[in-house]
């Protein structure tokens, strides 16, 4: 008897603690399916899928200031606004709308104001015409007397040559203002293209065509600037395709090659210019093809222009492909804008 009491008193003892693990076990998967069904807990564990997609303020930056250089000397550019700034052009249109809803309310307070005003003055009027008369003869000596003088001093008052050369505005010293911005947003954008999965080849290729634009730059040579800036521009759309945009980065690589084209057709470089309009037809050759129907007029639009800048670049007229090609570079901006 006293050994099966041992025995039963022991089973008891090791029943225990199994009871015990399987109490926690079923709290603890309670928990994991609460988890499961809850959204914001996977989110919390996991982090939020769509990181990365939105494009950086920085990545924006760094394609408008390569544009500036572009419009600063004169070269084949255009204006881009940032996601910020359209949202703030949205906003405001809003606005603008809500306030022609109730335009008849306020033309009557206006018209109520101006009645009351025409009685006001209608009676002011009367007394001022002595007064106005006095002044306008007061007036006409004055102007008598000063043309006088000016005839007299008229040599001093011209503006000499020296004069206008200081008030235009060098060109160079706002191309080195954008070098320098152009550096320091390289600099804060690069981590953010290193964690978004950019290539080293990408990375340091960007670096080396800053590098050698800034070079350029001392020498305030126009058209080398110019074709370097263009060199730089192909790096853009590589970047933007790390993210998930509205629209598709080729069209970037179609104004690359469009640009391209003019600046080596404007230094007589017909071979390569041959080459970048090869280029540009073969990307929007399969580009068009996606465009929506909404955007249809404006991709027939494109597609003529492109094939008028092709048939200048042909016969090599120079003059021609400046005003093609800066046609070609409007309509890729309306088609972008667009699809936006």
């Amino acid at each position: 008897m006293f050994m099966r009491k041992v025995l039963d008193t022991a089973k008891n003892c090791w029943m225990v603690p199994i009871i015990i693990s399987l109490i926690f076990s079923g709290c603890s998967k309670n928990q994991s399916d609460n988890a499961n069904k809850n959204p914001e807990i996977q989110q919390q564990q996991f982090g939020s899928e769509n990181q990365g997609d939105e494009i950086p303020e920085q990545l924006e930056n760094l394609e408008n200031n390569i544009e500036r250089i572009f419009s600063t000397l004169d070269g084949p550019a255009i204006e881009l606004k940032s996601g910020k700034q359209q949202k703030q052009n949205q906003k405001q249109q809003k606005t603008q709308d809500g306030n022609e809803e109730h335009p008849k309310a306020e033309k009557k307070t206006e018209e109520k104001a101006d009645n009351s005003k025409g009685n006001n003055e209608g009676q002011k009027n009367e007394g001022s015409k002595d007064d106005s008369s006095k002044d306008k003869n007061g007036e006409g000596e004055e102007k008598q007397n000063g043309d006088t003088k000016n005839e007299s001093t008229g040599q001093k008052n011209q503006p000499s040559a020296t004069g206008m050369e200081e008030e235009e505005k060098d060109p160079w010293k706002e191309i080195d203002k954008i070098i320098n911005t152009l550096h320091y947003e390289w600099n804060s954008y690069t981590p953010l293209a290193a964690k978004n999965n950019a290539s080293r080849d990408l990375i340091d290729g960007f670096s080396t065509a800053l590098n050698s634009l800034t070079d350029t730059i001392i020498s305030k040579n126009k058209t080398n600037t110019l074709l370097a800036a263009s060199y730089l521009y192909a790096y853009i759309p590589d970047f933007y395709s790390l993210y998930r945009t509205e629209t598709s980065p080729e069209i970037k690589r179609v104004r690359y090659y469009t640009r391209n084209a003019m600046l080596n057709a404007m230094t007589a470089n017909w071979e390569q210019a041959d080459s970048d309009m090869k280029n540009l037809k073969s990307i929007w050759n399969i580009y068009k093809n996606v465009v929506s129907e909404e955007q249809k007029e404006l991709s027939s639009q494109l597609d003529y222009s492109i094939q008028e800048f092709e048939k200048v670049l042909s016969e090599k007229n120079q003059p021609l492909c400046d005003i093609k090609g800066r046609v070609v570079m409007s309509n890729i901006q309306s088609l972008e804008e667009s699809m936006k």
